[in-house]
């Protein structure tokens, strides 16, 4: 991995996160896809080692070359907008629509403009804010925090205050991708599972033949293949308040179970899963609506173990 820039902060003795710099120009993840801040190189408890590069070589242009809790919001616009005109995604910027481009993660739109962002830090705090203004009529300011919390260690809150300073309404999902990779350990299909604090219903079960589903919990009994990867949605038919998942890895060697808990503060809309042979992702959704001048916030709150 390339020479990129980080802040370290630190809980206990014992816990630390490394958390990526914002940098246009030598930053880890230029790309159009997630939100630039709050992107975390590493997580470390003890002897234990939290996320990783997913994929190599690593493009910091590449929309999808991000890692750890990265974060994605829907795109404002796309249908309004026509060739040649630009569009907005929270925590990216203004981008530009391209002939012959269609509505996808995976397409690395240009830039119209890349939004400053306001970073400071101490010994334990990451803030960020962004002031974005497009002709649009779709404008934000978003403000995120990483903490560690120095009341209940190991953990990190991750703070989000997102305001509409635009004309339009803002309506947009948004979630957390939560690339999971635990002690170096690839998504090979055995050790890893997720708990859910809820009973999820599976959408789409593609991946009958990769896990099983046991009660609540999804436990990979199946080995994945190098480039394999997967998809399944979990929908409840209401909203989920207070959901959480726990996202684990059992050493085939020791038996030491090794994961972090994830709570949000928001209703869950619906829990997706990804993965591919190096990692995991518990993706859990939540929905955004905002009128001119109102003000969303939200707390996601990771505890490693």
């Amino acid at each position: 991995m390339g020479d990129y820039g980080c802040v370290t902060i630190v809980g206990s003795e014992n816990f630390r996160a490394e958390v990526f710099d914002i940098d246009a120009v030598k930053g880890y993840y230029r790309g159009s896809r997630f939100d630039w801040s709050g992107i975390i190189k590493n997580v470390y408890l003890e002897n234990k080692v939290f996320y990783g590069d997913w994929i190599t070589p690593h493009d910091p242009y590449n929309p999808e070359h991000a890692r750890s809790i990265c974060e994605e919001y829907t795109q404002l616009g796309w249908d309004e907008a026509s060739v040649g005109e630009e569009f907005v995604k929270i925590g990216v910027g203004r981008l530009l629509k391209k002939e012959g481009e269609y509505n996808s993660v995976d397409i690395a739109y240009e830039f119209v403009e890349v939004p400053e962002w306001q970073v400071t830090h101490d010994d334990s705090t990451v803030s960020y804010t962004q002031v974005l203004t497009s002709p649009t009529g779709y404008s934000y300011q978003l403000e995120k925090k990483l903490e560690i919390d120095s009341t209940n260690d190991p953990t990190i809150l991750v703070t989000h205050s997102l305001t509409n300073i635009g004309e339009k309404d803002i309506e947009c999902g948004q979630y957390v991708h939560n690339f999971t990779i635990i002690n170096h350990q690839p998504n090979h299909g055995q050790g890893y599972s997720v708990e859910f604090n809820f009973q999820p219903v599976q959408k789409t079960p593609e991946l009958k033949n990769k896990t099983t589903l046991q009660g609540n919990k999804l436990v990979f009994d199946t080995k994945m293949e190098p480039g394999e990867d997967f998809e399944e949605q979990f929908h409840e038919e209401k909203t989920v308040e207070n959901a959480s998942f726990t996202a684990n890895f059992s050493d085939p060697d020791t038996n030491e179970v090794t994961g972090y808990h994830h709570q949000g503060s928001l209703p869950l809309y619906y829990m997706n899963l990804w993965g591919i042979d190096s990692n995991f992702s518990p993706e859990p959704w939540i929905v955004i609506k905002l009128k001119p001048t109102e003000s969303v916030t939200w707390t996601n709150t990771y505890t490693y173990f």
